[in-house]
């Protein structure tokens, strides 16, 4: 039976020829379906590791560099946020969250501080997200 990885590189493999170019700038979005957030910062082959029960990171093969993510269960993500810190609710506005928020929130609300290369991940995400203004919109689910 396929793994988690081989499944989202057989896909990524599926659509590659499909795709014209890849856009310069990162690609950021919210399937409802799923429940989860992509974050797509170059086209490269790509290895998934899953961190932590939310986050999941691609690094490309060939360098071992941060190329993407994906963030899981964010309604229920959020919601947990906002039971312990309820002013978070006014960062989601108009639908539209900026993604180093649900970094930061992850490292804020975590039980017991995140390990050394956990750590470092999340920040790199939070940078990242700070430095290119990156936002989603989210479709948040009633409690």
């Amino acid at each position: 039976m396929p793994d988690q990885t081989d499944t989202e590189n057989a896909l990524f493999d599926a659509i590659s020829p499909h795709v014209k170019s890849f856009p310069k700038e990162p690609m950021v979005f919210y399937n409802h379906d799923g429940d989860c957030i992509e974050l797509i910062l170059s086209d490269e082959s790509y290895k998934a590791t899953r961190l932590d029960p939310l986050l999941t990171v691609y690094e490309s093969r060939e360098t071992g560099e941060l190329v993407g993510a994906v963030i899981k269960g964010v309604n229920a993500f959020i919601h947990k946020v906002l039971e312990h810190v309820p002013g978070f609710s006014i960062e989601v506005q108009d639908g539209q969250i900026k993604l180093e928020y649900l970094f930061l929130a992850k490292l804020w609300t975590s039980r017991e501080p995140p390990s050394g290369a956990i750590l470092r991940t999340y920040q790199k995400l939070r940078d990242v997200a700070e430095e290119r203004g990156l936002r989603v919109g989210i479709e948040l689910e009633p409690a």
